[in-house]
């Protein structure tokens, strides 16, 4: 009867053995996943990235004197919304693919109330993808907005010919037309500059609608330069318009500080090239959660990584707000 006892125990020992070697294995598995793909698993963020998450604004920055940068969380789409110090606004895209439902508009619109924005001086569709304009007749419709930048592409979606409709009966102030700018065929490049001596610029770099085959190339590639930091947002640029921009921009590189990843992360984008180029330390993707596309990449994530890259994505920190202040420090704010 003892023996039978001992021969139960030891069974049991090796099979308790047995199950903790499996599972020290799967943990060994998903660990080293994860290092190799950060933002894998979502159940294990922040084990390997090292980027500071705060949940307020630090002592450091001056946020009265302050760049705020709203990349908003659309799901998968994209809409960054710039408010420079003086009161001089841009928003650039407003479109989500995950559900542009009532919902989804009305939660949208909310944050752009939560963040003071009381109207727009400048508004910037990339080009014509649902998920990049489609709540942008929604932002006509509430606010008033006095500058529209498009791509002049005949898309024949109903949901571009909503907002074409909505941005050629814009109208803000007295009654005034809002002025509408075209990125033609052939493509060009506008300089705004800061007023009342604000020290600030915005740069648009479009290749046109004519030197590519698909929508996503003619998105116009965006420098916001504040605080003697620059920001790059790039709708969702291709590896051919990277190519363009690159042979356009005619340097060595471009001493820039902060990515907008095009298209939502996609391996069409970002390519070696075009990151070596721009030699950003923050990257942000805006990106929807278990999206059908499996966006972000895992080959592009590698790419920042590489590069040393502190990367944020809205579908693990919902609304992401950077800072920069007139000194050029930076600060980044999540939502989750």
């Amino acid at each position: 009867m003892g023996k039978t006892k001992t021969r139960k125990n030891k069974k049991l020992l090796r099979l308790s053995i047995v199950i903790l070697l499996f599972i020290i294995f799967v943990v060994i598995v998903l660990f080293y996943v994860e290092y190799l793909s950060p933002g894998k698993f979502s159940f294990l963020k922040g084990i390997f990235d090292e980027t500071p998450v705060v949940s307020e604004i630090p002592d450091y920055i001056d946020a009265e004197h302050a760049l705020r940068i709203y990349f908003i969380d659309v799901g998968q789409g994209d809409s960054v919304l710039l408010r420079f110090p003086c009161g001089t606004d841009f928003l650039i895209d407003a479109g989500s693919g995950t559900n542009a439902g009532a919902t989804r508009i009305s939660s949208y619109l909310a944050a752009l109330d939560a963040t003071g924005l009381d109207d727009l001086e400048y508004m910037i569709a990339t080009h014509p993808d649902s998920d990049h304009i489609n709540m942008l007749d929604d932002v006509l419709e509430t606010y008033e907005v006095h500058n529209i930048y498009y791509n002049d592409y005949m898309h024949t979606s109903a949901t571009f010919e909503k907002f074409l409709e909505a941005a050629e009966t814009e109208t803000y102030g007295e009654n005034e037309q809002a002025a509408l700018t075209l990125f033609d065929e052939d493509g060009d490049q506008w300089n705004i500059l800061g007023v009342s001596g604000e020290c600030y610029s915005v740069k648009i770099y479009a290749p046109g609608y004519g030197r590519f085959e698909n929508n996503n190339a003619m998105s116009p590639f965006i420098i916001a330069e504040y605080g003697g930091r620059k920001v790059m947002l790039t709708g969702d640029a291709e590896a051919c318009s990277e190519q363009w921009f690159l042979q356009t921009f005619g340097q060595n590189s471009l001493d820039c500080d902060i990515l907008k990843v095009a298209h939502h992360g996609s391996d069409t984008s970002s390519s070696a090239e075009f990151l070596n180029f721009v030699t950003c330390e923050y990257a942000v993707i805006s990106v929807g959660e278990n999206n059908a596309y499996g966006h972000p990449d895992d080959e592009t994530l590698t790419k920042l990584y590489e590069r040393n890259y502190s990367v944020y994505r809205t579908d693990l920190d919902g609304t992401i707000t950077c800072y920069i202040d007139r000194e050029g420090d930076v600060a980044f704010v999540t939502e989750k």
